[in-house]
């Protein structure tokens, strides 16, 4: 059996991380892999080569200035051809232009068994989004979606019917997570946090959904009361310079850490004591589940992807615009170690038994079998 699934692009993120252990898995189960980008390359491609799997690239879109795209129809025929030429019985596609790009060719090339994956809760999807996406499901097996709020949400985006949607939890490599105590602190000195000092630790694309302005404010308020307290921010985006400047305006400088993208996210995790943020939306919320792997307590927005992994035992939900719940949480947990404790280990024991990535394997190999001996 040859599975070949397409995405946007290779760029480092949260997608390609979760694609590269879907497709380590798969390899694993002896089940030929391969992946192909047709929107951008990008340097996560030599992670993907490492696996030794066919690792394509085809420049399905044409660029005009800024804003205005095109798809490339000759690329896409090519891509039809290659599918068809390597003989793959199986296509999975990811996000929007994955999607609409990669099922277009599968079809082309003959393939019987489709499969798309949403990943999150795409608000921002015009009219014409929409037609596109109620056609290709026309072509689609199975729409696997990552979480029950995402399936609930497309269903009614879309429009059809809900039988071909299914929900497999995104995954994550639990064991990379499991750090020591004295790794943990190896890892806070590199950073400059003294022994006594609190850390609050937060990671994700600065977007503005993400809501990092609203966090700084709240870490302003919880300064004032925990003043050995430091803030890191893990991420890169549009907001990055937004957010540097809400940080200067309250002069927090000597409080927070911005690190920029960090590739191997497991490796900064540890320093926290506690994970916040007050995101408006999530699909599958991964930034939260690697911080449960990290046996971190959660603070986030009380929103239906988040009421999915976030729980009294784990953490704690606020409404969105409410300061003074983050703010009152926060400085609680963070000044009970026992408690501290405790709802990080609820926390890692969640994201075992939920989000362990051989679990997912475990699933899409029987869903992909039992398409192809149909």
């Amino acid at each position: 059996m040859k599975v070949l699934h397409i995405a946007n692009d290779f760029e480092f993120g949260g997608l390609q991380n979760y694609l590269f252990l879907i497709l380590k898995g798969l390899k694993g189960e002896k089940i030929q892999c391969g992946i192909v980008a047709v929107a951008g390359i990008g340097k996560f491609e030599k992670n993907f080569k490492n696996l030794n799997i066919p690792v394509k690239y085809f420049d399905c879109i044409i660029r005009i200035g800024k804003y205005i795209r095109f798809i490339n129809i000759i690329n896409v025929i090519k891509l039809a051809i290659w599918i068809k030429k390597s003989r793959f019985d199986i296509v999975n596609t990811h996000l929007f232009l994955g999607g609409l790009i990669g099922r277009t060719a599968a079809i082309l090339a003959g393939v019987k068994c489709i499969f798309h994956t949403v990943h999150s809760t795409y608000y921002w999807k015009k009219f014409y989004h929409l037609i596109f996406d109620r056609i290709l499901f026309l072509f689609t097996k199975k729409v696997i979606c990552d979480s029950n709020t995402v399936r609930e949400f497309t269903i009614k985006q879309w429009k059809v019917s809900p039988e071909k949607f299914i929900v497999i939890h995104t995954g994550i490599d639990i064991d990379k997570f499991n750090i020591s105590s004295v790794k943990k602190k190896v890892i806070r000195k590199s950073l400059g946090i003294k022994k006594n000092e609190k850390v609050i630790i937060s990671t994700g694309r600065l977007y503005k959904t993400k809501r990092f302005p609203f966090l700084i404010d709240i870490f302003y308020e919880v300064v004032k009361q925990c003043p050995q307290t430091r803030l890191i921010i893990a991420g890169d985006g549009p907001e990055y310079k937004l957010v540097v400047k809400k940080i200067k305006e309250l002069n927090l400088e000597q409080n927070v850490i911005m690190t920029g993208y960090i590739e191997n996210i497991e490796k900064l995790l540890p320093a926290g004591d506690i994970f916040v943020l007050p995101t408006e939306v999530e699909g599958c919320p991964l930034s939260f589940i690697e911080a449960m792997a990290s046996k971190i307590p959660v603070v986030g927005s009380d929103i239906p992807a988040l009421r999915e992994v976030v729980s009294k035992n784990n953490g704690v939900l606020c409404q969105l615009d409410d300061k003074k719940c983050f703010v009152w949480n926060i400085v609680k947990i963070l000044n009970n170690k026992r408690l501290l404790h405790l709802l990080g280990k609820n926390g890692y024991k969640i994201a075992k038994e939920k989000f362990y990535y051989k679990s997912v394997i475990g699933k899409l190999t029987i869903l992909y079998r039992g398409c192809k001996n149909a």
